[in-house]
């Protein structure tokens, strides 16, 4: 698998991915926002938005996704 190969499966994951956290989303009340959103900060995982759709969308349009 070459290079290219690679970076396509990633972006096709990426945007599989946002797909299942919009449709959890959708589904979550607004106490369990919350408390997700708790525990990315105290992690760190994500700690200025709570599914970090900035940066998801930035990559996938970077790539044509």
């Amino acid at each position: 698998m070459d290079a290219q190969q690679k970076i396509n499966m990633l972006v096709n994951e990426l945007g599989r991915a946002e797909i299942i956290i919009h449709a959890m989303l959708n589904i979550m009340t607004l106490e369990q926002k919350k408390i997700i959103t708790k525990r990315l900060l105290f992690s760190g995982t994500s700690p200025d938005e709570m599914t970090r759709v900035v940066e998801r969308r930035a990559v996938l349009e970077k790539f044509g996704a």
